[in-house]
């Protein structure tokens, strides 16, 4: 076995078992890998029983919350620790998942088939966060250590995917706007990558996606689950302008608290924004001046002092 996941108590008995048995009949061990999972208890950390009655039946979550959550939930603890049920917990997880559905329901109603034109810095941008994350996740899930993928990923869908990049092309994929063949393209990529990374995680959302995404892109709707783990497109990296796109965001977060500081509120557009900073920050003004203006609801945006 590739993997063997017990309690704590197999130690001496299961796997001793195992090894004793296969060391004496083949001459080498029985497993590559050994992870001893914690405990699930309850909020104060009582080990959950009938004759306490603190126990929390997985049917009584799944009244409320759907499996995706509860296994969204479960998934983003390390398991070799003990797991603290909390009924806040597993509600804020609802919380992102609505977030993570909205975003996907967003991509799904704009999205159609496009041949791929000059991209943007900002599709640039999150095309090479994405295949960055393939990296990552890949990495995480063949150590075990899936609690760190499920946050990398959640991460990535909330605050790039979500806050940011489908933020900044309202605009262009809007019906009226006349589409923007780019944007549609890195749509499309991002969500068909992401629905196989959340295969693992959350089956019946990346199933949901994968169907609605291929329908309305026209390719053949074979099920998530039989589609190949994603490969990164390595030549698609690019480090620096993600550098670059980080510090614009920075520059972003700063502008907008010296607006809210001086009650100048965001809808009420400004005629020049000047900013200060070493060379990355004179780099970030030049390649994402649009996304610095876009999201910062100003006419110009001058490097200087």
């Amino acid at each position: 076995a590739d993997l063997n996941i017990e309690g704590p108590d197999q130690i001496r008995g299961w796997w001793n078992s195992q090894l004793i048995a296969s060391v004496i009949t083949f001459g080498k061990k029985p497993f590559q890998n050994i992870l001893f999972h914690g405990f699930v208890l309850d909020p104060h950390g009582a080990k959950m029983a009938k004759s306490k009655k603190n126990i929390v039946a997985p049917k009584d979550i799944l009244k409320k919350y759907s499996r995706d959550v509860l296994r969204l939930y479960l998934l983003s603890s390390p398991p070799w620790d003990d797991f603290y049920f909390s009924w806040k917990e597993i509600d804020a997880v609802a919380k992102s998942f609505i977030i993570i559905e909205n975003t996907f329901n967003f991509a799904e109603t704009y999205l159609k088939r496009v041949r791929l034109t000059e991209l943007k810095p900002e599709d640039s941008w999150v095309l090479s966060r994405l295949n960055s994350l393939i990296i990552e996740c890949t990495k995480y899930f063949d150590r075990y250590e899936g609690h760190k993928a499920v946050a990398t990923i959640k991460d990535f869908i909330i605050n790039d995917f979500s806050r940011t990049y489908i933020k900044l092309i309202r605009d262009r994929v809007w019906p009226a706007y006349g589409g923007d063949d780019a944007a549609f393209y890195t749509l499309y990529e991002v969500s068909k990558n992401l629905s196989r990374l959340l295969a693992p995680i959350c089956p019946f959302l990346a199933e949901d996606i994968h169907q609605k995404i291929s329908k309305k892109y026209g390719e053949t709707i074979d099920s998530v689950h039989l589609c190949n783990w994603p490969k990164a497109d390595r030549q698609m990296i690019n480090e620096g302008l993600q550098g670059m796109m980080k510090s614009a965001l920075q520059i972003v977060d700063i502008a907008n608290g010296i607006r809210q500081k001086n009650k100048i509120k965001l809808r009420w557009p400004l005629k020049t924004m000047i900013v200060e900073g070493n060379e990355n920050i004179k780099a970030a003004v030049r390649v994402f001046n649009d996304v610095i203006k876009n999201l910062c609801n100003v006419k110009n945006v001058k490097y200087g002092t």
